[in-house]
C-alpha cells in the first residue's frame, strides 16, 4: 500500500511538472530587432591665411630680418567645419635652420580682426624645440566656427648666429571635446 501511495505521488509530480513546463512554453514568445545601424560624424579642421580659402594645407608665413631680442608676428585662421567642439593642439615638425630650436620662442593665441587677444588659451611661449618634442594645447574651437590666431616668434637675445633662415612646419589637430 505504501508503494502505491509513493508511486501515485511520483506520477502526480511528473504530470504536474510537465504541465508547468508545457504551460510556460505556451506563454513565451520572441521578437527580433534586425538591420540596426548607426553612422559616426566626421570632423573637419581647416586652415587659411585669411578668413577665406580654407583648406587642409596652407602655405605659411615668412618673417624677415628678425634680430636677437625681437618678436615677429603672423596670423592664420583655423575653422572647425564640423558639428562638434574641438580641442586644438599644435606641433612643430620639420624644424631646420641656423638658429637652434631652443633659442626661438613661439606663442599662439586667439585674436580678433585687429590682432587683439580675445580670451582663451595663450599657448607658450615654448621654444620651437619644445613645440617639436610634443604637441601643445592651443584652444577650444566651437563647432562651425572659424577663429583667427596670432603666432609670435621671438629670437632669444643671446643668439649670436645671423644671416640664416630657419624653417618649420606646424601641424594642428582638432580632437572632439567629450560630450
Amino acid at each position: 500500500m505504501f508503494k502505491r501511495i509513493l508511486l501515485s505521488l511520483g506520477i502526480i509530480a511528473v504530470v504536474g511538472s510537465s504541465a508547468v513546463v508545457g504551460t510556460r512554453a505556451l506563454l513565451s514568445d520572441t521578437a527580433t530587432l534586425t538591420a540596426n545601424s548607426f553612422s559616426t560624424g566626421t570632423v573637419d579642421l581647416q586652415i587659411a591665411r585669411d578668413d577665406t580659402g580654407y583648406a587642409d594645407t596652407q602655405t605659411g608665413f615668412t618673417l624677415t630680418n628678425l634680430f636677437p631680442g625681437q618678436t615677429g608676428s603672423a596670423f592664420f585662421w583655423l575653422r572647425n567645419n564640423s558639428t562638434v567642439e574641438f580641442t586644438l593642439t599644435g606641433q612643430v615638425t620639420d624644424l631646420s635652420g641656423t638658429v637652434a630650436g631652443s633659442d626661438v620662442d613661439l606663442r599662439v593665441f586667439p585674436v580678433d580682426g585687429t590682432g587683439t587677444y580675445v580670451g582663451g588659451t595663450v599657448t607658450g611661449p615654448f621654444t620651437l624645440a619644445q613645440w617639436n618634442a610634443s604637441p601643445q594645447v592651443i584652444n577650444n574651437l566651437l563647432a562651425g566656427v572659424g577663429q583667427r590666431f596670432k603666432a609670435e616668434i621671438t629670437i632669444h637675445s643671446n643668439v649670436t648666429v645671423g644671416g640664416g633662415t630657419d624653417n618649420f612646419n606646424m601641424s594642428f589637430v582638432g580632437t572632439q571635446v567629450a560630450p
